[in-house]
């Protein structure tokens, strides 16, 4: 069962991760699930660049407000591509 599309599942996980300081990567998760839909149903390339970064600044940018922890290595990879054109 999709975790994602059961409300009570959902709220369970969400009370979970809470626990455990995990709420940053289901944040994440989401959001990457929505960018994932709206590019499947768009194909738009700047879409899709708006969005990677808008994810990137809130998400794996350095201080970032909801900041989740990655490798500095991944990170790096990220910006440069976002930056780069080759999201």
């Amino acid at each position: 069962m999709d975790i994602y599309k059961s409300p009570r599942l959902l709220s369970f996980f969400k009370g979970f991760l809470a626990t455990l300081f995990g709420l940053e990567n289901y944040h994440f998760w989401s959001e990457l699930q929505d960018l994932r839909q709206k590019w499947e149903e768009s194909h738009d390339p700047i879409l899709l660049r708006t969005m990677a970064w808008i994810l990137y600044q809130e998400f794996l940018q350095p201080d970032a407000a909801f900041e989740i922890p990655i490798p500095f290595h991944t990170r790096k990879m990220i910006f440069e591509k976002i930056n780069n054109d080759k999201v």
